[in-house]
């Protein structure tokens, strides 16, 4: 018994310096890449009116939550301020995601806490090497927003909420993500209706949450600012269809690129959800396609969601934010999972969960804690540079290698390049009146 209570205090301490440490990495961060950019046409014009001229010049995508969010912080002057939004629904994220395997309609954090931040510590961990792009970087923050508007509405959807209208609502607003996100949900969401309406049993609010994801999703796509983004780049990769030796390459890069960007996290998360499945169906006597549909639904997106970018797949290989739905809808596929074995199994799950709750918990305040160092040094760095910057309008500055920062990874500083034209290079020039900025090609 003392032995429990010590390790229930020992998880419970890990769990607050995570918590702490999370929060403290949302807080130093900085602008890049196309932040500059935005906030120098925020000079001549108001963040909504932005979004509205962007919607139909270059991105479909531009009214929905994530978009708003994000363009609204940046239109003020702390960089933190959309890292920390972002930040707390990472987190409340994580919280459904109990709620979810709990099989609950509301969290209990006297008892769900450490659940909670294992599950945190999960996600970021999985995340890692995407955070750069959805996390730490106030553009790019509107993918955490429409991941969390994706576990909430499906939790809002199987907690038989009353809230009709706010669940048509989000959907709406979900429907108008990234396509490849929103037709993986719609996939689970059919997937479970044909599955139900084959046992007899209806779902409430399943066929208008379906219509308005379908809305939002054509809202989207018929965008004619979607049509201009898909060819500023460059549209379909028309030469890697060309012959069977560039799609070989290509498919290999990309290959390669997808198995970089997905850590042992993840990988964990797949393959015991895997387990768990296998393990369920052969406990129950389970064979049948229509059983193992159901139960690999998620996963069936989360691949999905891969294979959407195969027409484009240089985009891909160069964008790692992308990957990031792979690993969330991953995520899902696993707790709710590991939930049905909580239910099925209480025994198994209890002992499984108290194995992986230490070294995860132990393993992200090493990370995270390496991350806060970084990030502080870093973030003095970009002080110093935005002095240079202050210190140079209407000069050419040539930014030396002392000047560069070595960021951590997740939070990676890609802003000046060797080249002058470039769109990040000159977006800095824009913003702080130089006439050109690049930095020194590496010797």
């Amino acid at each position: 018994m003392k032995v429990a209570v010590i390790s229930k205090y020992t998880l419970l301490f890990l769990s607050a310096v995570i918590i702490v440490l999370f929060i403290t990495n949302a807080f130093y961060v900085w602008n890049w890449g196309d932040d500059y950019l935005i906030k120098f046409f925020y000079k001549n014009r108001s963040p909504m009116g932005y979004l509205m001229n962007d919607y139909f010049v270059f991105d479909g995508r531009s009214l929905n939550p994530g978009y708003i969010i994000s363009r609204l912080c940046l239109g003020t002057d702390w960089p933190f301020l959309a890292t920390i939004i972002a930040s707390i629904l990472l987190y409340m994220s994580s919280i459904i995601l109990v709620m979810l395997m709990n099989g609950q309609s509301r969290c209990n954090f006297k008892s769900d806490f450490i659940n909670s931040v294992v599950v945190l510590a999960l996600l970021w961990m999985a995340l890692f090497k995407s955070l750069n792009e959805i996390l730490y970087w106030q553009t790019g923050m509107l993918y955490m927003v429409e991941l969390f508007l994706i576990v909430y509405l499906y939790f809002l959807i199987h907690s038989e909420s009353n809230k009709k209208w706010l669940i048509l609502i989000l959907a709406l607003g979900v429907g108008m993500s990234s396509p490849n996100a929103v037709i993986g949900l719609l996939m689970v969401l059919c997937i479970e209706q044909y599955y139900y309406s084959k046992k007899q049993r209806s779902l409430k609010y399943f066929k208008p949450v379906i219509a308005m994801l379908t809305l939002g999703l054509l809202i989207v796509v018929f965008a004619p600012g979607s049509m201009v983004r898909w060819k500023l780049q460059g549209g379909a990769d028309t030469k890697v269809f060309a012959n069977i030796y560039e799609l070989y390459f290509r498919v290999y890069q990309m290959t390669t690129a997808f198995f970089e960007l997905n850590t042992i996290a993840v990988w964990l998360m797949v393959f015991c959800g895997m387990a768990i499945v296998i393990g369920i169906g052969a406990f129950k006597k389970k064979n049948t396609f229509l059983w193992y549909l159901m139960e690999f639904r998620w996963l069936i997106a989360a691949v999905f969601s891969i294979v959407f970018y195969f027409p484009k797949m240089l985009y891909y290989i160069e964008t790692s934010r992308l990957n990031c739905h792979f690993v969330f809808f991953s995520a899902i596929f696993y707790f709710t999972r590991l939930g049905k074995l909580k239910r099925l199994q209480p025994t198994i799950f209890a002992d499984y969960y108290k194995i992986l709750k230490f070294p995860i918990l132990i393993i992200a305040v090493v990370l995270m804690g390496t991350q806060v160092f970084d990030s502080i040094h870093c973030y003095k760095k970009l002080r110093a540079r935005e002095q240079i910057y202050l210190n140079n309008q209407g000069k050419d500055v040539v930014l030396k290698a002392n000047d560069i920062i070595g960021p951590p990874r997740t939070k990676w500083f890609t802003d000046v390049i060797e080249d002058t034209s470039h769109v990040f290079n000159q977006s800095i020039s824009y913003y702080y009146g130089l006439k050109s900025i690049r930095r020194e090609k590496y010797r």
